[in-house]
C-alpha cells in the first residue's frame, strides 16, 4: 500500500475516533443529567408527600380561609411569596410543640414550674413568627417609603433623555437596588407573561401597601389613559413627595416642644431645684436648729 495512502487513512481516522470520543461523553454526560434529575424529581415528592401527612394531621388546628389570605398576603409584603400559610402554621405548631415538650423535660418533676414556663415558652414561640413577618413587613415598607422619591427622579430624568416608561424604569431598577427594584422586576416578569402594565403595577402598589407608591402607580395608569405627558406626572409626583416630607418634619419639630414637657418636668426641673434651692435650704435649717 502507498505511503500516502496510509497517511490519509491515519489522518481519517483520527477526526472519526475524536467525534467518536466527544460523542460518548456527551452521552455519558446526558446520562448523568437524566439520572440527577430523576433524582432531584424523587426528593421533593417524598418530602412532599411527608408534608402533606402532616399537614392532615394538623389541619383542625388551622384556622379559616379568611385567617389563611390574610397570612398569604402578609407573606408577599414580606417578599415571602415562596412559603404558604400552612407553611407558616406546621412551623408555629410545630415549634410550639417542640419548645413544650424540652421545657416539661427540663422542668420535671416540677409540675408548677412545667405548666409556667412550657405554657409561656410555647406562647412565645406561637407568637414569634407573625412578629417576625410583621417587621420585616414594616422595614420593606420603610425602604420603599425612603427610596421613592429618588426612584421616580431617576425615572423622569430617563424619560426627559428619550427613553419609554418601561426602559427608564428597568435600567433604574438594574442599577439602584432596593425593595422598589424587586418589586418591578417582578412586576415586568408578569408584564413578560402577558399580564396588563396596568394590573402588574397595581398588583405591586397592593404588594408594598405604602401610600406614595400607590398614589405613584394611580397617576401613572391615569396619564397612560389620558395620554398626559409621563415626566410631567412623574415631576409633580415628586413635588407633591418632597412637600409631604416637609409637612412631616414640621409636624415632628412642633411635636418635639411637647415630648419634652415630660422629661423635662420630672427628670430636669427637679434636679435643678435640688441645686438652687438645697443649699439655701441647708443653711436655714441650721439657723433654725441654733
Amino acid at each position: 500500500m502507498n505511503v500516502y495512502i496510509q497517511i490519509g487513512i491515519f489522518c481519517g481516522a483520527i477526526p472519526v475516533f475524536f467525534f467518536g470520543y466527544l460523542i460518548s461523553k456527551q452521552r455519558e454526560a446526558r446520562k448523568r443529567l437524566e439520572e440527577y434529575i430523576q433524582t432531584e424529581n424523587q426528593k421533593p415528592t417524598h418530602s412532599k408527600n411527608i408534608k402533606k401527612l402532616i399537614l392532615k394531621i394538623i389541619q383542625p388546628l388551622l384556622p379559616s380561609e379568611t385567617v389563611l389570605e390574610g397570612m398569604r398576603v402578609s407573606l408577599q409584603r414580606a417578599n415571602l411569596s415562596k412559603y404558604n400559610p400552612e407553611d407558616i402554621y406546621l412551623l408555629r405548631w410545630a415549634s410550639t410543640l417542640m419548645v413544650v415538650v424540652l421545657m416539661c423535660i427540663l422542668m420535671f418533676p416540677d409540675v408548677q414550674g412545667m405548666f409556667i414556663f412550657a405554657g409561656c415558652a410555647g406562647a412565645f414561640f406561637y407568637l414569634l413568627p407573625p412578629i417576625l413577618i410583621k417587621r420585616r413587613i414594616i422595614a420593606r415598607q420603610k425602604r420603599a417609603q425612603n427610596e421613592v422619591q429618588d426612584f421616580i427622579d431617576l425615572v423622569a430624568n430617563g424619560i426627559e433623555a428619550g427613553l419609554e416608561l418601561n426602559n427608564s424604569i428597568d435600567k433604574v431598577t438594574r442599577q439602584i437596588p432596593g425593595v422598589l427594584a424587586e418589586e418591578f422586576q417582578i412586576a415586568f416578569s408578569e408584564i413578560a407573561l402577558n399580564r396588563r402594565r396596568a394590573q402588574a403595577f397595581m398588583a405591586l402598589a397592593e404588594r408594598l401597601d405604602v401610600e406614595d407608591v400607590t398614589l405613584l402607580i394611580d397617576a401613572i395608569n391615569q396619564a397612560e389613559k389620558t395620554g398626559v405627558s409621563m415626566a410631567k406626572v412623574l415631576k409633580d409626583q415628586v413635588n407633591r413627595i418632597r412637600q409631604n416630607y416637609k409637612t412631616n418634619a414640621l409636624k415632628m419639630a412642633q411635636a418635639a416642644t411637647i415630648k419634652m414637657l415630660a422629661p423635662l418636668f420630672f427628670f430636669i426641673l427637679p434636679a435643678l431645684l435640688i441645686v438652687v434651692l438645697g443649699p439655701p435650704l441647708i443653711g436655714i435649717g441650721k439657723l433654725l436648729a441654733f
